[in-house]
């Protein structure tokens, strides 16, 4: 029964105020307002005069005389104002048959030029608090809880550059995205700073770290990958993986693998690995189309997987190129073997030739201009 008695004054209170917006004269000073202490609500009286400041300050004025609480107050402003600007707004976007259309952007950069002018309308009224005020967290923070570690304006920074990396990527949706991965991956401070392309130029270390965890392509392997038993663990292999990015050397490498190894065990390793790996899914493909089993299929990845960090490991020793030819041609000739008494001879041969096409494509992928 409150709730609806509550209703009924919150839809009386809009009626009131659109009426109050129509006969408003705007050379008169602002009634000055304030409910509860100062420090927990105050119209700003400094703020410029007109029909909208004016308007809000008659809302309030009516408002404070019902039974609403303060932060009451504060909901039914800001939706008024989300009301009244997304009325007003009729900027158009290209039509259907024009070039650049896009409803779903356009319906994001209308959204976004709203609530910058309701933003700029709540500071105007109750001051710069406003961008603090749990009341306005959807205009202040509008990427919502799970951006709460980042503060109101580094989420307006993200939510703008999200929405312009957007724009970008349908710009080019045409391109093929093997060549856009590659010569994103060719570019050296990509390359230095793993997977913070795309975020603000202000954001600190701890800001970008937390966004990676949550949202990285890393992240979801290892989400994906389900080896990590609680959030603790999650970030310590989060950060070993990392240095996989930052530090791309042979040693380095097999460095980093092994210790992953060491902390996950061999199974979740290489589930793990797999998700990484660009030749996995031809490796997969080929031995299911042959009738094996998942078992097999994921003893064969192993058996593979190691290998390559032989291999790393060798090309990490820094000896003369005879000697490191030497190793490679053993460390093939072990992983043949060992995939021979798994699938047999014809099986390897087979699975020899699908990872050397999937080598070509990957590596038809990288020609062209960047």
């Amino acid at each position: 029964m409150r709730f609806l008695f509550g209703l009924s004054i919150a839809l009386n209170l809009f009626l009131l105020t659109t009426i109050v917006a129509a006969r408003v004269d705007s050379t008169r000073d602002p009634i000055p307002i304030r409910l509860g202490t100062e420090a927990e609500f105050q119209i700003n009286d400094s703020a410029a005069s007109g029909n909208q400041v004016d308007a809000i300050h008659d809302f309030v004025a009516i408002a404070q005389q019902s039974s609403l609480g303060v932060n009451d107050i504060k909901i039914l402003t800001l939706g008024w104002l989300l009301e009244m600007y997304r009325g007003s707004y009729d900027t158009e976007g290209p039509r259907y048959w024009q070039p650049g259309y896009s409803p779903q952007l356009f319906a994001i950069e209308t959204r976004i030029a709203i609530e910058q002018r309701v933003r700029d309308t709540l500071i105007e009224i109750f001051g710069h608090g406003a961008a603090f005020d749990s009341a306005f967290d959807s205009v202040f923070r509008p990427l919502g809880l799970e951006y709460a570690f980042l503060d109101s304006q580094s989420q307006l920074d993200l939510q703008r550059s999200q929405f312009d990396l957007l724009t970008a990527r349908a710009a080019v949706r045409d391109t093929q995205a093997p060549q856009i991965a590659q010569c994103l991956a060719g570019n050296q401070n990509f390359a230095r700073a793993p997977m913070a392309s795309g975020l603000p130029a202000n954001f600190t270390p701890a800001a970008t770290r937390e966004y990676q965890l949550r949202f990285s392509p890393l992240a979801q392997q290892l989400r994906e990958s389900g080896v990590a038993d609680d959030e603790q663990e999650f970030r310590e292999l989060f950060d070993q993986f990392q240095q996989l990015e930052i530090d791309p050397s042979p040693a380095q490498q097999a460095d980093t693998r092994a210790a992953l190894r060491a902390t996950v065990g061999d199974e979740d390793f290489d589930r793990l690995w797999s998700k990484r790996d660009p030749f996995y899914y031809s490796i997969e493909q080929f031995l299911v189309a042959e009738g094996f089993s998942p078992h097999l299929v994921q003893a064969a990845y192993s058996v593979v997987n190691s290998s390559q960090e032989a291999l790393l490991h060798a090309m990490g020793q820094g000896a003369n190129s005879e000697s490191m030819m030497s190793a490679v041609a053993q460390i093939k000739r072990d992983e043949a073997q060992q995939l021979s008494r798994l699938l047999g001879d014809k099986a390897v041969a087979g699975l020899s030739g699908a990872i050397s096409e999937a080598a070509m494509r990957l590596n038809d992928s990288s020609i062209g201009t960047c």
